[in-house]
């Protein structure tokens, strides 16, 4: 079932687990989000096109501010996720697991040593950075935030996972 989402609730998920990263405290956590539930509308989609395009570069300001895009939320199985990509130094392992999570996950247990995918190593993750955002067609959902988070997850067995698609 998918519950229809604004982009404006997706922009301020996305700020707060991205620039929550460096933040262990959960009082530090909840003082960001507050600080960006605060913002005024204009200065939230200033930050977010700042984070979205300067520094994670990953299109999420353009998905979200695309009038032609609608966005849900939709609890999704694994099967039915494709990896995007995250550095070169990766990539080679993703294609090797054709980016497909289940596959990646096994490719990271049997080189657990290997330094550029030590990055991958499980985490504990809060409720909300257990979600996800996705862009779908024909049946896939391509994620595009949050790879190392969902690779944890799918580490330590976890079938299904909540996201936000950008569709």
């Amino acid at each position: 079932m998918k519950e229809k989402v604004t982009p404006l609730k997706v922009a301020k998920y996305y700020l707060t687990v991205e620039l929550g990263k460096p933040f262990q405290k959960k009082e530090s956590k909840l003082k960001l989000k507050t600080f960006i539930d605060s913002l005024e509308i204009g200065e939230l989609w200033k930050l977010l096109k700042l984070v979205s395009e300067e520094y994670r570069k990953n299109g999420v300001f353009q998905l979200l501010t695309n009038p032609q895009h609608k966005s849900y939320e939709k609890v999704i199985n694994i099967k039915n996720i494709k990896l995007g990509d995250v550095n070169e130094n990766v990539k080679k392992y993703l294609i090797l697991a054709e980016y497909d999570p289940l596959k990646f996950k096994d490719l990271l247990i049997a080189n657990k040593d290997v330094g550029e995918l030590k990055e991958f190593q499980p985490q504990e993750l809060t409720e909300e950075e257990s979600i996800f955002i996705f862009t779908h067609d024909e049946g896939t959902y391509k994620i595009v935030d949050g790879i190392h988070r969902l690779m944890s997850l799918v580490q330590q067995g976890i079938h299904e996972v909540k996201g936000y698609i950008l569709s």
